[in-house]
């Protein structure tokens, strides 16, 4: 998961862009917000139009899984957030996933959280 404009000037570091809640089959739920900088970042590492960036945090983000040139030109990366559930909602099923983007409230250019894949394991 990563953010586009990701900018200093726009949307800066320790911004809360938005949130992934869990939620369970007792009604329950478990949420941790995006905040840039901690546990997301820009996508694209190249030059862009603002300062980028481009740091990383959060005991619970595996930086740089994939990575690959956008145009042949552009360095992009996507980093992997990891959401530890919390003992007691072990035994629990999870019935629903909501990732909320709140980007357009700090005027960035457009809705920018970027998911890739969501993976549930039972470890």
């Amino acid at each position: 998961m990563n953010l586009s404009n990701a900018c200093e000037e726009v949307t800066p570091k320790d911004s809360i862009v938005g949130y992934v809640e869990l939620f369970f089959d007792s009604g329950k739920s478990v949420k941790e917000d995006l905040k840039v900088g901690y546990n997301i970042r820009e996508w694209t590492t190249g030059t862009k139009h603002c300062t980028v960036i481009t740091t990383l945090s959060a005991p619970n983000v595996r930086a740089r899984v994939w990575s690959a040139q956008l145009n042949r030109q552009t360095p992009a990366i996507m980093d992997m957030f990891i959401f530890s559930i919390p003992e007691e909602y072990k035994d629990q099923i999870l019935t629903n996933i909501v990732i909320s983007d709140s980007s357009m409230e700090l005027q960035t250019l457009n809705p920018a959280i970027q998911v890739f894949a969501v993976t549930v394991t039972g470890e």
